[in-house]
């Protein structure tokens, strides 16, 4: 009586297609991609200064409150001023060089006009 007889031989499993392991790579590159996707948007939110017109406005120091969002900017006179974007109704604001903030307003100009959008497009 052989030792071995009544034991089944194991067979290799067939070797998964082509199309299988192309799937899978596939997968792999959407998920790669994806978090690529995110980093990048995050990157560009990242807080920096943007010049818009005379206008230079520091988003590293932007606050957002319960009525609006402040940012801090300087004019083409090198003054400290605050711009206010409230996003509900799409106005603008602005202090004076004294500190006086201004009356809420439409954007008068296509710099306003671009503040207000990436302000409120970014919240």
């Amino acid at each position: 009586m052989a030792p071995f007889r009544n034991i089944e031989l194991l067979q290799p499993e067939p070797a998964k297609s082509k199309n299988y392991a192309a799937s899978q790579l596939f997968s792999c590159m959407k998920r790669f991609l994806g978090f690529l996707c995110v980093v990048s948007l995050a990157s560009n939110a990242i807080a920096q200064e943007r010049k818009y017109g005379p206008l230079r406005l520091d988003f590293k120091y932007a606050r957002k409150n319960d009525f609006a969002v402040v940012i801090p900017a300087k004019n083409n006179k090198d003054q400290r001023i605050f711009i206010g974007v409230y996003c509900q109704d799409r106005l603008f604001n602005s202090t004076g060089s004294e500190g006086q903030w201004k009356e809420w307003q439409i954007p008068v100009n296509i710099y306003e006009s671009r503040i207000v959008a990436d302000v409120c497009n970014q919240i």
